[in-house]
């Protein structure tokens, strides 16, 4: 995570609140979280970087103080940081449309992955040679046992 120290020297913290912009529009909500739901397979404190650095660094839509009180609140609750952090960092900017937009955008790569690695299984697991490997690998291991 991030940390965002007082110290007026840091170069990151030194925005001041007239320097933060006017903020995103839905669309500039919904392509910035599907990127980092494109790459954020596994990796949660490097999206959390990411995010600090396209937020408040790259377009300066809120302040380190806000994403600092965001990351507080996130870490506080119960549940995926990573979706809390989405969810709060869009209501901020855009209220619960916001909110709405940015899950939307950051779950649908995951979970697109999920229903066609299923899918493929599935086809994969009726096939005749797929059916016979599967039986004798991992794959019968993971199956329910037959009736």
């Amino acid at each position: 995570m991030p940390s965002v120290s007082t110290n007026s020297t840091n170069s990151t913290n030194s925005i001041s609140q007239s320097q933060i912009s006017s903020g995103p529009t839905l669309t500039d909500l919904a392509r910035t979280w599907l990127r980092f739901g494109c790459t954020s397979f596994g990796g949660g404190s490097v999206v959390q970087r990411m995010i600090y650095d396209t937020f408040i660094s790259k377009h300066r839509w809120i302040s380190p103080e806000d994403y600092t009180r965001i990351f507080a609140m996130c870490e506080l609750t119960p549940g995926i940081t990573l979706f809390a952090i989405c969810i709060l960092t869009g209501h901020r900017l855009k209220g619960l449309p916001g909110s709405a937009v940015s899950l939307l955008s950051f779950v649908i790569p995951s979970a697109t992955v999920t229903i066609l690695m299923t899918a493929l299984y599935a086809n994969f697991r009726e096939h005749p040679a797929g059916s016979s490997r599967c039986d004798r690998g991992m794959c019968g291991r993971a199956s329910p046992p037959p009736r």
